[in-house]
């Protein structure tokens, strides 16, 4: 994730992804930027200001975890508890 697309933290980690063979995907707000270029896919969020980009990045997240969350199993602990 990043609005500009040019945090170089976060595209060094991704070009880590990359070589280990990781499926990449770039959360960003900018078409043309360094993160598009090297993630496998990417989301741009059509928005003019910063905030309204981070909005849509976090809307992303939430949708993404609840996406997961919802194929993995739960596994019963005992006394009442699932985990």
């Amino acid at each position: 994730i990043s609005t500009s697309g040019e945090s170089i933290n976060i595209i060094k980690g991704i070009q880590a992804a990359n070589r280990i063979g990781a499926l990449t995907i770039g959360l960003t707000g900018v078409h043309h930027n360094s993160l598009a270029e090297v993630s496998a896919l990417t989301i741009h969020i059509e928005a003019e200001n910063t905030h309204d980009i981070q909005e849509g990045h976090m809307a992303i997240g939430h949708r993404l975890a609840e996406l997961v969350s919802d194929d993995l199993p739960t596994y019963y602990l005992g006394n009442g508890k699932y985990e």
